[in-house]
């Protein structure tokens, strides 16, 4: 015998229920949280973004984005650019490994260099 038919009450019903409970419970926490004062000037710190040849992230993502695209050489680069600008041993591998791949050879030479730097 099913659950709602024996108790006249469906089993999603009760999961609704709790769900709003849970809901309406997190909200009353938040609503009930004392606000913080907004920051003075002075403590505000000013933030300068990086330059394009020195984020590291975005050359990570655009040689993720050119591997993507079937241009192994681009990823290559860009791996090799992320290397430079990393101090995880797990990029240099892989910009060695594209490189090597690529038959770039004096990428591979640099790629592996700083693998060896980075992981001796």
């Amino acid at each position: 015998m099913r659950f709602h038919a024996a108790f006249g009450i469906s089993v999603r019903a009760i999961g609704g229920c709790a769900s709003a409970l849970l809901l309406g419970a997190a909200l009353a926490g938040c609503a009930s949280a004392p606000t913080s004062a907004p920051a003075s000037a002075a403590s505000v710190a000013s933030v300068k973004p990086l330059p394009a040849d020195a984020d590291l992230l975005a050359s990570l993502l655009a040689a993720q984005f050119a591997l993507q695209d079937n241009d192994l050489k681009g990823g290559a680069e860009g791996f090799a650019k992320a290397a430079s600008l990393s101090r995880d041993p797990d990029v240099a591998e892989e910009a060695t490994r594209l490189a090597l791949t690529t038959k770039d050879w004096a990428l591979a030479r640099t790629s592996l260099a700083r693998w060896h730097a980075l992981a001796p």
